[in-house]
């Protein structure tokens, strides 16, 4: 039984429980010293993607306001306008009007349309998520770098 909803924006190693306004960050990257830190902490037994059981450590979370739709709880579609303003406003003065009025908006892909996302209430929870993001970030980086040169 899964005790999360969607993800807020997070990996897979990150879920999110809305209704306890807790973090759970997978165990295995969680450091010793940062235990040590924690201190007492409850661990949940939750399946990964594939459906192995994992233990993920709860953080006490708090709501704040979606910096990827900043609290609007849609934007407009990145296929659309590649996080910038696109060239064809000078040319289609109707598509920049329709862009304008968010005819190209779509729900919001980390808040999911509630205009707020869970994150870490301590400094510590913080930095435990933050290490988490940014590895996986520079793994992806990683893999499309070697897909680009053919590995």
């Amino acid at each position: 039984m899964s005790h999360h909803s969607d993800n807020d924006g997070y990996p897979d190693s990150i879920q999110v429980d809305h209704a306890r306004m807790k973090i759970l960050v997978q165990a295995d990257y969680i450091s010793e010293a940062q235990m040590k830190e924690l201190g007492e902490v409850k661990t949940v037994q939750l399946k990964d993607k594939y459906g192995y059981e994992e233990d993920f450590i709860e953080l006490p979370a708090k709501f704040v306001v979606c910096g990827n739709c900043d609290g609007k709880g849609s934007h407009v579609d990145r296929a659309i306008d590649g996080n910038g303003l696109p060239s064809e406003f000078e040319e289609d003065p109707d598509f920049m009007e329709d862009y304008m009025a968010g005819s190209y908006d779509v729900t919001c892909d980390a808040c999911h349309g509630n205009r707020v996302v869970l994150q870490p209430a301590t400094e510590l929870g913080e930095k435990i998520v933050w290490d988490i993001c940014k590895a996986e970030s520079d793994y992806r980086a990683e893999v499309a770098a070697e897909r680009r040169m053919g590995c």
